[in-house]
């Protein structure tokens, strides 16, 4: 992050989470952040492979780097939100989860992963 957008580890909590809102206009704005940085690479993705080192198995998270962006660059834009987050419902229930499962999930937490790609937002 810091090679390519020039900002480093600034906040003391994680931004990598289920879900994350973005705004296309501050995401152009950011790749063309990348973009303009002196790593290696014709385009931007190539430029955040070349950042990461090859031994480090999470080098890059792009939750990071755009909540990091936007907390430095446009601080009046974003609201952290923190939720109540079951990772593995999956394992509990499988992908067969019935309502009143659900409901109970839904007493206790604001969202639950069903499996990778599945996820419940209890409204």
């Amino acid at each position: 992050m810091k090679a390519l957008i020039q900002i480093g580890k600034t906040f003391d909590y994680s931004f990598i989470s289920e879900h994350m809102v973005i705004k296309t206009s501050i995401m152009k704005e950011l790749i063309k952040r990348v973009e303009s940085s002196p790593v290696t690479g014709d385009h931007w993705v190539e430029k955040i492979i070349n950042s990461t080192d090859p031994s480090e198995p999470n080098g890059f998270s792009e939750f990071e780097t755009y909540g990091t962006y936007c907390g430095v660059q446009h601080p009046d834009l974003y609201q952290l939100r923190e939720l109540r987050t079951f990772r593995n419902a999956g394992k509990l229930y499988g992908r067969g989860v019935k309502d009143k499962q659900l409901a109970v999930l839904a007493q206790k937490y604001d969202m639950a992963s069903l499996k990778n790609d599945i996820y419940l937002h209890f409204l």
